[in-house]
């Protein structure tokens, strides 16, 4: 999903916005971490979608396990990196349009009436005077 583009958003927008930002943050931090261990995330993965899933919960529960034993990972780098296969490229993917369809579009609508109806103590100061949270 993408944020609303434009400067000249209602409060509902603005407040997707700010939560769609930091949900990706933290999807982008966990991401990052698991690829620092994980080789399998720094290519394409040559699997269907189920499997990409499975794969992301295998590694980080063997993650979340490591973590628990006190390894930190190069441990285990340098112990497989010599066995193991390049990965295989992903076929590319069909071009899709700028625009989200419809059903996209209404999904995003939704969740940003979600988000304003059930917001955060401190969401209206941030969003409305692009005050820095706390």
């Amino acid at each position: 999903m993408r944020p609303y583009p434009g400067k000249s958003l209602s409060y509902e927008q603005d407040v997707y916005n700010y939560r769609h930002s930091r949900a990706r943050r933290v999807v982008e931090n966990a991401f990052g971490i698991l690829s620092e261990r994980w080789r399998v995330f720094h290519t394409k993965i040559a699997v269907k979608p189920d499997t990409v899933k499975k794969i992301v919960m295998a590694t980080t529960v063997l993650h979340n396990m490591l973590q628990r034993q006190g390894y930190t990972g190069t441990e285990l780098r340098e112990t497989f990196d010599s066995q193991l296969e390049p990965a295989c490229a992903l076929q590319p993917l069909q071009r899709m349009g700028i625009r989200g369809d419809n059903e996209a579009l209404d999904i995003r609508d939704r969740f940003s009436k979600y988000f304003t109806m059930n917001s955060l103590p401190w969401q209206q100061n941030y969003v409305r005077r692009g005050l820095i949270h706390p």
